[in-house]
Formats: structure tokens, C-alpha cells, sequence
């Protein structure tokens, strides 16, 4: 319980710290009030690694680091780093976005829902961070969030311009970039919740 409240406290602190208003740059959210329920889906095609000219050179620097002290380990860390994105990754956001909110103030994302609306999450930048006993850095992240028509992709409803947000100095990586998307979570949904409801 004490870990769960710290957490809590840990995750209303972020979301004050990246609490600045979400910038649209395309179309508007009038059609939008009252919505409670939003496909979802996540697009890593545009991804960008800090300090790396690619996600494919930072892929084989870290598995090179790997494969140097272990055989097999290279080609592991690249395995979950694509699997963290469905098994990790998506599932925080979505169930850290869809706990953001009241019974009076529902609203929620679903993954391959029937909804009228789909929001695509566009990961466009992480690093990573990094820990090492008292020492470390948070991850950060940057996305573009787009609604749109789910029958119809070409009718997008809005559009954001990159929305920034920092993440935790915790053990792993994969863990420092989850929390990177439940605060991302958190910032998309209390604007919405502020805006259309």
C-alpha cells in the first residue's frame, strides 16, 4: 500500500510537471464533446532513438554491447524491444489512460474496439535514460496524437503537434520507458476530460 501511494504521489508530481497545454496544429475537438470511447491504435514507423541517426543503429550498437559479453543476448534485447511495445508499453497507456477518469467522466481506449473515433499514437522520440546504483536519468518521450474517423482515416479530427513528457529513473529500461507512456496517458486524458466532457 505505502508503494502504491508513493507511486501515486510520483505520478501526480509528472503529470503537474508535464501538465502544459497540448498544442493542436490540426483541426479542433468540437466534434469530440461527449465522446467516451476511442479506438486505439500505436505507430512506431517514424521513431527516432536519442544520440542514435536511427532506431536500426541503436538496435545494433546495444546488441553488439551485448552479444560482447554474452552470445544471444544481443538478438534478445532486440526481440523484447519490439515485443515491450505490445506486451509493456500499450497496455500501460491504455489502462493508466482509462483509470484517469470518474464514472461521471468516462471516457476510454480500447484496442480493435468498434468505436466511432480512433486516436493513433505516433511515438516519433524516446531515450531511454539510464540507472546505474545512485545515479540515473528518466526516459523521455515525445508523440503526436491524431483522432480520427475510424471509417473514414482521411477525416482527422485534430492533430497535435509533439507532446513531450519524461518518465522515471527506475532499475530497466523498458520499465523507464513504460512510465514514459502512463504519463503520456495521464497528460492526453486530462485534456480531454478538461476539453470535451
Amino acid at each position: 500500500m505505502k508503494k502504491q501511494i508513493i507511486f501515486l504521489i510520483i505520478v501526480l508530481f509528472a503529470i503537474a510537471v508535464n501538465s502544459q497545454k497540448l498544442k493542436i496544429i490540426k483541426g479542433g475537438l468540437e466534434a469530440l464533446e461527449g465522446v467516451s470511447e476511442y479506438n486505439i491504435v500505436f505507430d512506431y514507423s517514424n521513431i527516432t532513438i536519442a544520440q542514435y541517426d536511427s532506431e536500426e543503429a541503436f538496435l545494433k550498437d546495444k546488441m553488439k554491447l551485448r552479444e560482447d559479453k554474452e552470445r544471444g543476448a544481443g538478438v534478445k534485447f532486440k526481440k523484447q524491444w519490439f515485443s515491450n511495445r505490445d506486451s509493456l508499453y500499450e497496455p500501460k497507456f491504455i489502462k493508466y489512460f482509462n483509470d484517469f477518469f470518474t464514472s461521471k467522466t468516462k471516457i476510454k481506449v480500447m484496442k480493435d474496439g468498434n468505436a466511432k473515433y480512433t486516436m493513433l499514437i505516433n511515438t516519433v522520440f524516446v531515450y531511454p535514460g539510464y540507472n546505474v546504483g545512485v545515479w540515473g536519468e528518466e526516459s523521455k518521450l515525445k508523440a503526436t496524437i491524431t483522432v480520427y474517423e475510424a471509417e473514414s482515416p482521411d477525416n482527422i479530427i485534430f492533430t497535435t503537434k509533439e507532446v513531450y513528457v519524461k518518465g522515471r529513473a527506475t532499475y530497466n529500461s523498458k520499465n523507464r520507458i513504460a512510465n514514459s507512456y502512463i504519463f503520456l496517458a495521464r497528460r492526453i486524458a486530462a485534456y480531454l476530460r478538461r476539453k470535451t466532457f
